[in-house]
């Protein structure tokens, strides 16, 4: 595991256990939803990080086989520790959530996303939600956890509020750190509205769009297309 990449980590997991993003209400939330399925189900997460989160949502339900995909060594090996202690049967895949969807030759229940689908771009977000539909078991769902943007708010505008959510409650990381944190934001994330996401849907191919959750400053959101 490189330097570079435990000190990004260990920014990661900061932010995780100090819940500044909400995941504690999200990954409850999630596991409320899968909870409400009936019988065994498979469990496909793209851009699964160390899949703590997620794998601790799904412990004591019928999950009957989960793939964690991810680009960053580190992480899936964290990944394959986690989900080797979960007792859940499975795999982690070391791949790119794109490519890894395009060659897949197989049908999944439930797809999962977490913080990582608003680095893409316009129609990107288009292009990617058709190949996950196809990806999709008959019945099955796409449950994703997103920033997203007010009605009619710009990318800018939402920013400039992320970045006063930031600058009040953030406060246990260094200048370097903060830099960091700052710099990707402003140069990867690409919020939605959910106008846009129902949009999104729509054009994708699913049948039923639904806001689930919201954190209290409505930053950011979990959705489910089905």
């Amino acid at each position: 595991m490189s330097a570079i990449f435990r000190h990004q980590w260990a920014v990661y997991r900061k932010v995780v256990d100090a819940d500044l993003m909400s995941h504690r209400r999200f990954y409850a939330r999630l596991r409320e939803l899968l909870a409400q399925r009936t019988g065994g189900f498979t469990f496909l997460e793209l851009a699964c990080g160390d899949a703590g989160c997620s794998l601790a949502a799904l412990r004591g339900l019928p999950v009957t086989d989960y793939t964690g995909v991810d680009l960053a060594r580190g992480a899936l090996d964290l990944a394959g520790a986690n989900l080797g202690d979960s007792g859940i049967p499975g795999r982690v895949v070391e791949s790119d959530y794109q490519a890894f969807l395009v060659s897949a030759r197989c049908l999944w229940n439930v797809i999962f996303v977490g913080f990582s689908y608003h680095h893409l771009i316009g129609e990107e977000k288009v292009s990617f939600a058709r190949k996950l539909r196809s990806a999709l078991a008959p019945g099955g769902e796409w449950i994703f956890l997103e920033p997203m943007a007010l009605e009619r708010e710009s990318r800018a505008e939402f920013l400039v509020r992320w970045k006063q959510d930031f600058d009040a409650r953030w406060t246990e990381f260094t200048g370097e750190e903060r830099a960091a944190i700052w710099a990707h934001v402003s140069s990867f994330d690409h919020p939605e509205s959910l106008e846009r996401f129902r949009e999104i849907g729509r054009l994708a191919g699913f049948s039923e769009v639904e806001f689930v959750e919201c954190d209290p400053g409505r930053l950011y959101a979990l959705i489910r297309m089905r």
